[in-house]
């Protein structure tokens, strides 16, 4: 079969053009953005402190900018005390400590020390230009390093 010149110019121009957009695709930026909810951005922080011997401790987070709300889905911290007391965290946000939400949770004792995980979904909303944190109380004394894991989402405020 036997094409024109016309033809043979149109057939290399549609497979130049196709060839151009198959390679763009590949060389395309991943996407760090919740393609159903776009208007959701990924958050997580981990944060950690030396308070070993003392019967407080507070786990700050970075502020947010004054444009982002974040909204706090998901808080995981392992406590570590001298003994089984009942420990308490409480998730607090900088510029308002009235506004909290407070988990407590049994301890596994392990030995001589008591490790109190804390695992829970929440909803807990830090406006734009302030920080969270994370506060532990203990009637005994902390054992090394807590830790905290905040997870959610951020969204731009209009």
């Amino acid at each position: 079969m036997s094409y024109s010149p016309k033809a043979r110019r149109a057939l290399t121009l549609i497979v130049a053009v196709a060839a151009m957009l198959i390679s763009s695709a590949q060389a395309a930026t991943p996407i760090e953005q919740n393609r159903d909810e776009p208007a959701r951005n990924p958050y997580q922080q981990f944060a950690s402190k030396a308070c070993n011997g003392a019967t407080t401790c507070t786990l700050a987070f970075p502020a947010l900018p004054k444009t982002e709300r974040l909204v706090i889905d998901y808080i995981s911290c392992l406590i570590t005390a001298s003994s089984y007391d009942g420990a308490v965290a409480t998730l607090y946000a900088k510029s308002k400590p009235a506004v909290f939400a407070t988990f407590q949770q049994g301890a596994l004792v392990v030995g001589s020390v008591a490790k109190y995980p804390l695992n829970f979904a929440t909803q807990f909303y830090v406006n734009g230009g302030d920080a969270p944190a994370v506060a532990m109380t203990t009637s005994d004394t902390f054992v090394g390093s807590p830790y905290c894991l905040i997870s959610g989402y951020t969204v731009t405020l209009p």
